[in-house]
């Protein structure tokens, strides 16, 4: 099994001072990753040329591949505050790939390296939640050789690696009726990269009442959205796929979960799909 790794890093070739640039560092970070997976990850950066715009070249090769590893270098030297930050770029890639890899299962396809003296609580939402990353010196990289081997072969350890999906439209829209009733219909597109690989699509979603507690998820399902116009009610239907039967598709409602005695629920809408290897379906 090859799995692809998105580097993301610094490309800043001059030195800090008399230590190593950030692109020296991101080379050797690449040979030992190489090394410790025995080849079976496969390296790729944002570097190449590309006849688009960059947002979009770093999004496709995002989504093109297994997880993210982020390298987070002393950039930027804050005066007031005396700390370190990284680089914006490396920051940005990282919150966007995190974006785009939440909703799978397990969620955590970020993964990354700090180097000494970087601030920690400025590494941005993919690392908000207190995750524990392996620190290393620029001087001695080799320090950190033993932290990178064992990273490498818990990642390769991973069961599977579910290339995410691309949400390419959400649209909202709220109707507000005149005795007070409101009605809000919420409409995703997607793109399925591949169909021979995937298998579901989920979205979580939260529904309230701040005045009194709702009815049960059960409930609002059975309740009919013309019959009982003023009772609270939950539907889900599936529109359309392009070049695929609607019939390969389902959708289900899971981990839902009751919050606030009643007053609020959550819960994820899963569409699993059983797809031929035809045509990309949408």
């Amino acid at each position: 099994m090859s799995l692809r790794m998105f580097f993301s890093h610094s490309y800043a070739d001059e030195p800090m001072g008399a230590e190593v640039s950030d692109a020296k560092v991101a080379k050797e970070f690449r040979e030992m990753i190489r090394e410790f997976s025995n080849s079976q990850i496969e390296v790729v950066t944002a570097r190449d040329a590309k006849a688009q715009g960059i947002p979009d070249h770093i999004a496709q090769l995002i989504d093109n591949c297994d997880f993210v590893f982020c390298l987070f270098t002393k950039r930027h030297h804050d005066p007031i505050g005396q700390f370190w930050l990284p680089s914006q770029y490396v920051l940005s890639e990282s919150a966007f790939a995190a974006g785009r890899y939440y909703t799978l299962d397990p969620w955590k396809r970020v993964y990354g390296f700090v180097e000494d003296g970087v601030d920690r609580s400025q590494l941005g939402i993919a690392f908000g939640r207190g995750l524990r990353l392996p620190s290393f010196s620029r001087t001695r990289l080799r320090d950190c050789e033993n932290d990178l081997r064992i990273y490498i072969q818990d990642i390769l350890q991973q069961q599977s690696f579910e290339r995410p999906v691309i949400a390419t439209r959400v649209h909202k829209k709220v109707f507000v009726w005149r005795d007070g009733f409101v009605e809000i219909k919420s409409k995703y597109g997607f793109l399925i990269v591949d169909p021979t690989e995937f298998k579901e699509f989920r979205r979580r979603h939260v529904m309230w009442r701040i005045r009194r507690r709702l009815p049960s998820i059960s409930d609002m399902m059975a309740s009919g959205s013309t019959s009982c116009i003023h009772q609270p009610f939950f539907h889900r239907r599936l529109n359309q796929c392009n070049g695929q039967p609607v019939s390969e598709f389902s959708l289900d409602v899971q981990r839902i979960r009751e919050e606030r005695k009643g007053s609020e629920w959550s819960f994820d809408v899963v569409c699993k799909v059983n797809l031929r290897p035809t045509r990309v379906g949408r």
